[in-house]
């Protein structure tokens, strides 16, 4: 018996080793699937992904699209959010989300401008806040947005929206309230209106509001764009976007 129980304990030492090794695998496998979702989304935040335009009556990101329903449409559409272009009626709604720290989002401010300024009587292009605060180098997004729908409120909210996207490299990063006079001076902002409706906690409410309705959509990187309610990341270039307007029944 004793010769039994003496060849039996190594076995069971070595099914414990089997389960240890097991348990190890899988918390790999967990943390490496963690910290690999995590690096997509940074890429995703910090970068934008390419556009893949392969029919121009239908936008794909990198070849998926994403359509929601209706009433997801007025979800990211409905409400009171500044705009450009035409107020009701609209042909083709465009909602964009953006943080005022995103390179790509810097990238194609302008052509977002162009596509307004162009087609205005046919589209309504609505921009949402998604400060991606979490991202290296983007601590000061939170506020930046609130200084845009500051601005908003003010009615001075595309003049603001250019200049922080315009002036990038030469504001203080991380950019706080000791700061305000430059974009006040140069955008026609009243100082006092502006403090006061920072100071607001409604206003980070509503910032909040836009964040968090972009990870309900599915926003996972900026700018994302939602085209009559078909969601495409990345940076859309000018040409894109003319080449999907022209597409489109004039």
């Amino acid at each position: 018996m004793r010769d039994r129980g003496f060849l039996q304990k190594p076995q069971s030492h070595n099914g414990k080793k089997i389960l240890i090794i097991g348990i190890i695998f899988v918390l790999i496998l967990l943390l490496g699937g963690y910290f690999a979702t995590t690096a997509w989304y940074f890429v995703q935040i910090k970068q934008g992904k390419k556009i893949v335009l392969d029919n121009p009556k239908n936008f794909t990101s990198d070849g998926e699209a994403n359509s929601l329903t209706s009433f997801d449409r007025n979800f990211l559409e409905g409400g009171s959010h500044p705009y450009r272009g035409k107020s009701n009626g609209a042909e083709i709604t465009i909602v964009e989300f953006v943080d005022y720290n995103c390179p790509n989002c810097r990238m194609v401010y302008k052509d977002i401008d162009k596509v307004a300024a162009l087609y205005g009587n046919r589209a309504k292009v609505i921009i949402r806040q998604f400060p991606a605060v979490s991202i290296p180098g983007h601590e000061d997004s939170d506020f930046l947005s609130e200084i845009a729908w500051c601005s908003w409120k003010q009615s001075r909210f595309w003049p603001v929206h250019d200049y922080i996207f315009e002036k990038y490299d030469t504001l203080p990063h991380p950019f706080t309230e000791d700061s305000l006079d430059s974009i006040v001076s140069d955008t026609g902002l009243s100082l006092s209106v502006l403090k006061n409706c920072l100071a607001d906690p409604q206003t980070k409410i509503e910032v909040n509001k836009d964040y968090f309705d972009g990870v309900e959509a599915g926003v996972r990187g900026t700018p994302t764009f939602f085209i009559n309610g078909q969601k495409v990341e990345g940076a859309v270039t000018f040409d894109i976007w003319k080449m999907y307007f022209d597409s489109v029944n004039p």
